[in-house]
């Protein structure tokens, strides 16, 4: 990629301090300021926007958790130590790393009452059973009948 200078000389950066050249390399064009350079250079404008959208985000997620299962961020966290930050299924630790790995709030769909904690493919697996005990008895022996012939 060829980096273009914006002007001549160079920019220090008011947040980390550092000193670059006026190219789009170190900063980004912003015609409403004399010198053609945005204020903070590419690192931090970068990192000031990643942490502005992640606590949005954050913000959002826990305002949707409160509406739709009436839990707040102190309930959820309770219920997170109450599991030890596993699965009550698996037993899988919870990471945010990983969307099959971070923690589900299982719920009745019926009454909307919160039942527990669990990765992404133990909740979606009690969805495609449509929370039944008895589909889940009959998958366990299915499955058993299966094993016991294959041996």
């Amino acid at each position: 990629m060829a980096f273009v200078r914006i002007s001549s000389g160079n920019k220090t950066c008011p947040r980390c301090g550092g000193v670059f050249p006026k190219t789009t390399k170190y900063w980004h064009r912003s015609n409403a300021r004399s010198d053609g350079c945005f204020g903070y250079c590419r690192e931090c404008s970068l990192k000031e926007k990643s942490s502005k959208y992640s606590s949005i985000k954050d913000r959002a997620r826990w305002r949707i958790i409160k509406t739709k299962y009436n839990l707040s961020q102190e309930d959820f966290d309770r219920m997170f130590e109450g599991c030890g930050g596993r699965c009550m299924i698996c037993k899988k630790s919870f990471s945010s790393e990983r969307r099959s790995t971070t923690p589900h709030i299982d719920h009745d769909h019926e009454t909307g009452e919160v039942r527990g904690l669990l990765c992404g493919p133990c909740n979606s697996g009690l969805g495609y059973f449509k929370d039944s005990p008895e589909s889940l008895r009959e998958a366990v022996r299915y499955l058993e009948a299966v094993i016991k012939s294959s041996n």
